[in-house]
């Protein structure tokens, strides 16, 4: 791995900015690699990495982000610093790694411990020639900038009296909320949720793993291997159970581990006790990983899992016990046919070790839900690749949707309007191989919006829209208010060129004539929509 320090780069953009373009190309597209495991090369459309890609972390280097880390892999084909020689074989050495690094990208400091081959071959380089003294001093002084900028040179050890902030009461309560917010409920029959029952039976690997809660690169790189690792720091599933309603009101039977392995024959008395009461809770999901380590063939929960779910939902069928599914994992993990099974499923994420009594609060209705799910959680096999923004003629039907996420309270919307049907769109580029400073174009790299001003020789967009084709749906605004009951608030979001643009096939970002659909609450039932033009 290595660090790009990208606040330098700000400083002087025209000098740096093919290695800026470099550099983001090699960082951007982690998440969508060709088989989905950790560290495959990835292949995506220009366009694609522009549009899909591209924007998140373009926010991040305009907000100032001091550094950002280059990736393992390769993206079409496009590979960095060691594995250039060690996997991708398109460099003949460490050294000729250091050398293409060092002149192709804005890479500043290689951080791989066991890596020292980089450092003694880049100054190498420079002594025989072959690498621009100053190309290091650029490097060296954006480091040491950064050092000086927080602090190092003055304070090289933090304050002794920071560790009294560490688990503090208002990082404790930080936290929580973080949780309180994110949970979503997914399904909810019947209004099960949340939970009036006093008899409520509770199994799953989840339900006492503080561990699981943090997942990998928590304590270690692989997670805690206990939860006394956490010396007395967080709370389990349990615990929260236990507060929120009472110790005569839940029990706990062992079933299954993480790998679906019955637990010392336990199974066999958790089925039994299911007959005894209201409400049978199931903590299931992944046991901690990191990286490569949690690579995995199957996205299927293990089938040690699935199996308890439906035997539980068998033991429970035709009997007024309810059956809930929560899930603690990381990644959305196939529930095959088992959905309709269960009366309602909560998608718990990776909460972190004080998650324990936000997930039971939800269960209570202590706190009511207001997550929307930040994914597509996939069917099966078929619809894996499948995104929310997908192609108009892509089909799209997944388990659950992106922004699915139900609440306890009824939220109505309605008097979706626009101020102005009317919106003028101008082309981002004039077609010209000027500079985009020189010109006052706005590109992918420098540009954000209308603040931009253009050129009077631009024109307004010739190109039709079939260039590429357009998304079914591309989120483009988001806020998350409070309402009190009874209580209507207006939300008003502001329509911009930017919003409209997208990267034609050429990679230059344009905005077409043309009508628009505005939509709220997309793929929702409670879907409201809206059209203007750009002319």
């Amino acid at each position: 791995m290595g660090g790009a320090m990208i606040r330098g780069l700000q400083g002087d953009y025209k000098k740096d900015r093919t290695r800026v373009a470099a550099c983001m190309k090699h960082f951007i597209g982690y998440s969508v690699s060709r088989n989905g495991q950790d560290k495959p090369s990835v292949w995506i459309p220009g366009n694609y990495l522009m549009d899909y890609f591209v924007p998140s972390f373009q926010v991040a280097v305009q907000a100032g982000v001091a550094t950002a880390m280059e990736t393992y892999i390769d993206v079409n084909s496009q590979p960095e610093l060691d594995r250039l020689y060690t996997e991708h074989h398109t460099a003949s050495s460490l050294r000729a790694t250091a050398q293409m690094c060092l002149k192709q990208t804005a890479l500043d400091m290689a951080m791989v411990p066991e890596l020292e081959s980089f450092s003694r071959d880049a100054v190498a380089l420079v002594q025989e020639g072959e690498i621009d003294r100053q190309r290091l001093v650029e490097s060296v002084a954006k480091v040491l900038q950064l050092k000086k900028d927080v602090g190092l040179f003055d304070q090289p050890v933090s304050d002794p009296k920071l560790l009294s902030y560490v688990g503090s009461k208002q990082d404790i309560t930080a936290t929580k909320n973080a949780v309180r917010e994110s949970i979503t409920v997914l399904k909810n029959m019947d209004s099960i949720l949340p939970l009036k029952s006093n008899r409520i039976l509770v199994t799953g690997p989840a339900a006492n793993s503080i561990r699981a809660l943090s997942d990998g690169w928590s304590i270690k790189w692989q997670g805690a291997e206990d939860n006394e690792w956490y010396q007395g720091r967080g709370e389990t599933i349990m615990d929260g159970m236990y507060s929120e309603f009472g110790s005569d009101s839940v029990s706990f039977k062992e079933s299954v581990d993480f790998d679906g392995n019955p637990v010392s024959g336990s199974e066999d008395a958790f089925l039994t006790a299911i007959g005894d009461v209201d409400t049978v809770v199931l903590f299931l999901g992944e046991k901690p990983y990191a990286e490569i380590a949690g690579n995995i063939n199957n996205l299927d929960l293990p089938l040690g899992q699935l199996d308890l779910i439906r035997k539980a939902a068998e033991k429970a069928k035709g009997t007024n016990t309810k059956v809930v599914l929560v899930l603690v994992e990381g990644r959305p993990r196939v529930l095959q046919d088992l959905t309709d099974k269960v009366d309602a499923i909560v998608m718990a994420y990776l909460p972190g070790p004080w998650g324990g009594h936000p997930i039971a609060e939800i269960l209570r209705g202590s706190v009511n839900p207001s997550g929307r799910l930040p994914m597509t959680y996939p069917n099966g096999p078929g619809d894996m690749n499948s995104n929310y923004y997908r192609s108009g003629v892509d089909p799209y039907k997944p388990l659950f949707s992106f922004g699915e996420g139900l609440s306890y309270s009824t939220v109505e919307y309605q008097n979706l309007k626009l101020n102005n049907n009317l919106l003028h769109a101008k082309t981002y580029e004039d077609g010209s191989s000027k500079d985009s400073h020189e010109s006052g174009d706005v590109n992918w790299i420098d540009g954000t919006n209308d603040k931009f001003k253009v050129p009077e020789s631009t024109i307004v967009a010739k190109v039709n829209r079939s260039d590429v084709m357009p998304e079914a749906f591309l989120l483009k605004g988001f806020r998350k208010v409070s309402l009190d009951a009874d209580e209507t608030k207006e939300v008003e979001f502001t329509i911009t060129r930017d919003a409209l643009a997208y990267h034609g096939r050429s990679l230059r970002k344009k905005v077409e004539k043309g009508k628009f659909t505005l939509t709220v609450n997309a793929v929702r039932p409670e879907a409201q929509s809206v059209k203007f033009e750009a002319v």
